[in-house]
């Protein structure tokens, strides 16, 4: 499993969410996220400019790209891994109607999905603090394969997530 996002690789809401996945134990989990913030980006890719990619620890790399350029990268076997399913976030903010167009969290899943890869945005609807990421990744780690068993070819799935001090009550 890859997780990515549009917020960079050190935002909360990738460190939570890969926590929360890697005590499932039921995946091996793989990181590839954009450097910094890629915010409202779309699904706009790399064509032009040499993508750079570092590694920082075991199965967790950063790239100088987009989040549809780390989906990219993961799905064509740039990495040591190809990911069996793509999930990006947990994107600081909801990801609702036109925002879909813009979000970089909702085109790295998009970009997966093109290559035939179950794939996810997860977004935490909130625009201020306090964010509850821990809560949040909680309970996509408990309902992952709901989500999963949602996936169809040729579409991407989009979650938005209640920011909740006590945690979303339920799907």
């Amino acid at each position: 499993m890859l997780i990515t996002n549009d917020d960079g690789i050190d935002c909360e809401g990738l460190v939570a969410l890969a926590k929360a996945l890697q005590a499932l134990r039921s995946y091996e989990i793989f990181i590839l996220a954009p450097d910094g913030n890629r915010s409202g980006v779309s699904n706009s890719i790399s064509l032009y400019n040499p993508v750079r990619i570092v590694k920082h620890g075991k199965n967790s790399w950063s790239c100088s790209g987009t989040p549809a350029d780390c989906a990219m990268i993961a799905t064509l076997g740039a990495l040591p891994f190809k990911p069996d399913i793509i999930v990006s976030g947990i994107n600081a903010g909801p990801n609702i109607g036109t925002d879909l167009i813009y979000s970089g969290t909702a085109a790295a899943a998009r970009q997966a999905a093109l290559h035939g890869i179950p794939s996810i945005a997860f977004s935490l609807a909130a625009h201020t603090a306090p964010f509850y990421w821990e809560q949040t990744a909680r309970f996509i780690a408990e309902n992952l394969e709901t989500f999963l068993d949602a996936w169809e070819p040729d579409i991407f799935i989009n979650v938005n997530i209640p920011n909740r001090e006590e945690g979303p009550l339920g799907i």
